[in-house]
């Protein structure tokens, strides 16, 4: 599989607002697939030969969006942004809508509220047509989360990374704190600061169980992961406040500092964490 990223522009004819509400698109994304908040939207494909991660961001103070692809063969280029300017429906033309709509007494009215605003549509056939079914009768949330087991159920995994050798237990070189948190630095980081638990920070991370089979990625999937400290395990509060931005740390978390029991994963759980921004 390619592993380099490729970019394009993908312009759209200007209107404020310019695009498909990113809420919309935010209440819509499944898990697994789909990951849509400020630093925009980004999902995986299935390609014939594989699969790839899109990315897509809207450029300040142009009519244009930044358009990334990881994974996917240059030739692809081309079908992948027809198919993002038809599922951003960026082929809208906002003046024409407005005009052929002018006298409609229910839709003028929300179009002059909402100028430009476009229409969120499907990747492909088959996903609009699941959408369409399991959002019979239901939530959109609710609908999200049946979409979300089906992506668990019959979803092709993105490749596992391989899990370190010391997946079982902590090296003897490795440092361990008063929580019982054990942690060894892959590779040093270039920052001063350490962030404090109420921050939030940008990191990539890898996940495995002691049986060394991987459970969660943002590697493979090309996305960074952004949240605050104080809404994740104990074990990723402590350490990452441990780290510098540019640092990669390998974290074993005692089941007490993880999910406790409660739920799967279960038992110690090991992470290789890249501090790459405190926010």
């Amino acid at each position: 599989m390619i592993q380099r990223s490729q970019q394009a522009r993908l312009t759209f004819k200007p209107a404020e607002p310019v695009l498909v509400s990113r809420e919309i698109l935010a209440r819509r994304a499944v898990p697994g697939v789909e990951r849509v908040d400020a630093r925009g939207c980004a999902r995986t494909v299935g390609l014939d030969d594989g699969h790839a991660v899109i990315c897509v961001r809207a450029l300040d103070d142009e009519d244009a969006l930044e358009f990334r692809v990881r994974g996917a063969k240059p030739t692809a280029l081309f079908r992948l942004s027809s198919t993002a300017h038809r599922a951003f429906d960026l082929d809208a033309d906002p003046e024409r809508i407005a005009l052929a709509f002018r006298h409609d007494s229910l839709l003028a009215p929300l179009i002059k509220r909402c100028p430009g605003l476009r229409i969120a549509g499907a990747w492909n056939p088959f996903e609009c047509a699941v959408r369409a079914v399991l959002g019979q009768q239901v939530s959109v949330a609710a609908g999200r989360t049946l979409a979300a087991r089906l992506v668990v159920s019959f979803g092709q995994p993105i490749a596992a990374l391989p899990a370190p050798a010391d997946v079982k237990a902590p090296p003897s070189d490795a440092k361990k704190t008063s929580s019982g948190l054990a942690y060894k630095v892959i590779k040093a980081g270039t920052g001063k600061k350490h962030p404090s638990a109420s921050d939030s920070v940008t990191v990539h991370y890898t996940g495995w169980p002691t049986d060394g089979n991987m459970f969660a990625s943002s590697v493979t999937r090309n996305m960074p992961a952004t949240f605050p400290l104080n809404r994740v395990i104990a074990g990723w509060t402590e350490g990452v406040q441990l780290m510098v931005e540019g640092e990669k740390t390998r974290f074993w978390i005692p089941e007490k500092l993880a999910y406790q029991g409660e739920r799967p994963p279960l038992g110690m759980l090991v992470f290789d964490v890249e501090l790459i921004k405190i926010e």
